[in-house]
């Protein structure tokens, strides 16, 4: 007896000396939890996870018992039982695998599995497994087993590069692990012993035969009786779909781009911090901006070094707050990264309404007019521009700002850009958020210095919302693990131009989606503005236009700007703008452009510019109060003969015909004219 007693005595002694041992001089090391960080858009719906584990935490309170149970069923029967490691387990373990001559079961408890994932390499050393033993055992000291199974749930690996329960229960059936039904549970439940072989995406029979298991070992394990065994064998599974396709892609590259700008700390950690991330994009209308810009960018040119081309980008942003709601930055991302969205190229015409701003700012109105017709202006080194019309030819008559604008007159708009100066175009451009470089030349009329798609987008905005300069937006706030704000936007926007300008030049840009105008071919089923763009020789085609809701910038054209494109910026850019728009008015609505006081709406007589009279061919134009014409017209366009009504013409206005004719013979200079109506 007293031998007996002896040895327990000394057993005892000898466990009392290892825990003494465990407790001060074995150290857990340091581990760090990788956490995944969300980007969500401007309705919370999640854009993309950024990790280097995707894995996301959640506490054990917030998972069913039944998901407890299944893992601790199929995993470690005896986990409540033991202090770690379980010999009675690893006896059972032994016994079944002799009996089937292979390792079918294996004898690591709970805790051992969650030492060796979190502190181990995956060697297979005596040494190894006598330090795991270690580390189990003071896991056992330090947490408690409630503890020790949520640190398990939130770290085994689930395949698919998912890590923890919350993560899998979303990859594998689209929602939280709060939301498991029971045999969902068990088939998760199944995973961690080979995820790759059991994912049910990969091998549903398999993963089903395993979910089985999981579920009558719970019945062993009296978790749940028969019936409800059945019933959960008998439960459809209901799959997420498995989509690798990214969201966004571009805008996600964007935005870790502002937060490495704004947050570089926060930048550094971003893919284990387990940050919260939300955005202006608006995934509906991504989508269906992804839709129409593959819709119409199919045609196929010679690759660049293995990049499809013509490439593009298309940009949209809210013009009431800056908020960049789509941003596409190219054909395919895994295809080229480059991001064509704030690529600058040449816009075009698309640059001519802030020249034609720019003749409002300084008190001309829409009937005042400027002749088409050969001009030259001297250069350095002795050298002369001779701009003309988009196919070499001229009109040879007046064009009124309205229809310059609208049928994209180049020469017209060099010669006003002549007469009013180069830097009052700059200093307009500046003020509507253009910030890339300027040439202080006559050129840049139609468009020479480039921009990028995002940068013109936002400079269009005071066009839609009544003046006020807008920062683009892509990052509202940053949350972080715990729930703190750690990064708040603060949304600001500066009157710029007068309303009724704005107004006016989007009265005008309406007409470009009219007959007559550039973009006329183009079916919009609302109210919208927009203008086209494109590059000398057909490099670059554009189209930028607006709503009251949306503006958008859509650009395409080969990354070599050698390489010429098919057609110009209506027929090319101009379709991707249009199949967006429309889908827009299906979110947004269509609603007219809501017109200031002060504007007047006139009927002038479309030959002389004055107000009309019974006889006249009249149109309806619009002025800012005050600068209306005050004559009548006196012609009486049925009974003057013409050589009066020319007679009576010459004193003003000039009517004129969009044809544009070739010059069969040598240039000759004339003076800028310009024609102003009479008052």
């Amino acid at each position: 007896m007293k031998a007996i007693y002896r040895i327990f005595l000394v057993a005892l002694l000898i466990t009392v000396f290892i825990f003494i041992f465990i407790f001060f001089f074995i150290k857990l090391p340091h581990v760090q939890i990788y956490t995944a960080s969300n980007v969500y858009d401007t309705k919370g719906q999640l854009i993309e996870r950024l990790y280097v584990e995707n894995r996301t935490q959640i506490s054990l309170q917030k998972t069913p018992i039944y998901l407890q149970q299944a893992f601790i069923a199929i995993e470690d029967s005896r986990f409540y039982k033991h202090f770690g490691i379980d010999p009675i387990g690893i006896l059972r373990a032994a016994l079944i695998n002799l009996k089937n001559g292979r390792i079918v079961e294996g004898g690591s408890t709970i805790t051992q599995q969650l030492a060796k994932n979190l502190y181990l390499t995956h060697e297979r050393t005596f040494s190894r497994k006598i330090y795991e033993a270690l580390l189990t055992l003071k896991l056992e000291l330090l947490y408690s087993k409630q503890e020790i199974l949520e640190m398990y749930l939130n770290n085994i690996y689930f395949g698919h590069g998912t890590y923890g329960i919350e993560t899998a229960s979303k990859k594998y059936f689209g929602k939280s692990a709060q939301d498991l039904n029971l045999a969902e549970s068990a088939l998760l439940a199944g995973l961690p012993r080979s995820p790759e072989y059991y994912s049910p995406f990969r091998n549903y029979e398999a993963a089903k035969k395993r979910q089985e298991l999981v579920l009558d070992s719970m019945v062993r394990a009296g978790f749940i009786n028969s019936e409800e065994c059945k019933e959960a064998k008998k439960t459809p599974i209901l799959l997420a779909e498995a989509n690798n396709k990214k969201n966004a892609p571009y805008f996600v590259q964007y935005i870790l781009n502002e937060i490495n700008r704004i947050e570089p700390e926060i930048a550094a950690d971003l893919y284990r911090g387990g940050y919260d991330i939300y955005t202006t994009l608006d995934l509906e209308l991504q989508h269906l901006a992804e839709k129409a810009f593959q819709k119409g960018i199919q045609i196929e040119q010679t690759p660049l070094n293995g990049v499809k081309q013509p490439q593009g980008a298309l940009v949209a942003i809210n013009p009431k707050n800056g908020h960049i709601l789509a941003m596409i930055g190219g054909r395919d991302y895994s295809n080229t990264q480059f991001n064509r969205a704030l690529a600058k190229r040449q816009p075009g015409s698309a640059f001519k309404p802030f020249l034609y701003l720019s003749l409002l700012e300084k008190g001309y109105r829409t009937i005042d007019q400027m002749i088409c017709e050969p001009v030259e202006f001297p250069m350095e080194n002795d050298k002369k521009y001779i701009p003309t019309d988009y196919d070499g030819g001229y009109h040879f008559c007046p064009i009124d700002i309205r229809e310059a604008l609208v049928i994209s007159d180049n020469v017209v708009s060099v010669r006003w850009l002549n007469h009013i100066g180069v830097n009052s175009l700059i200093s307009t451009a500046r003020k509507m958020g253009i910030q890339s470089p300027l040439s202080e030349n006559l050129s840049i009329a139609l468009g020479s210095s480039e921009v990028t798609p995002l940068e013109i987008c936002a400079a269009y905005a005071p066009f839609a919302n009544g003046g006020y300069k807008i920062k683009p937006i892509a990052l509202i706030r940053i949350k972080s693990k715990k729930g703190d704000i750690i990064f708040d936007e603060n949304f600001g926007k500066i009157k710029v131009i007068d309303e009724k300008k704005a107004y006016i030049i989007t009265h005008i840009l309406k007409d470009v989606l009219k007959p007559g105008g550039t973009g006329s071919h183009l079916r919009i089923n609302g109210s919208a503005a927009g203008k086209t763009g494109t590059s000398q020789g057909n490099k670059d085609a554009w189209f930028v236009g607006y709503t009251p809701d949306i503006v958008v910038s859509v650009y395409v054209g080969n990354d070599d700007p050698k390489n010429s494109l098919w057609n110009t910026g209506g027929w090319i850019a101009g379709p991707i703008w249009a199949d967006f728009i429309n889908e827009s008015f299906t979110k947004f609505g269509s609603k007219d452009f809501e017109v200031p006081k002060g504007v007047n709406f006139v009927e002038i007589c479309t030959e002389t510019g004055l107000l009309a009279n019974d006889t006249c061919q009249a149109k309806r134009e619009v002025f800012i109060e005050g600068t209306e014409p005050k004559q009548i017209c006196s012609i009486d366009h049925y009974l003057m003969p013409e050589e009066a009504k020319e007679k009576e013409m010459s004193r003003g206005h000039f009517s004129c015909s969009s044809k544009i004719l070739s010059l069969p013979f040598s240039l000759s200079l004339n003076k800028s004219s310009v024609t102003f109506c009479s008052q």
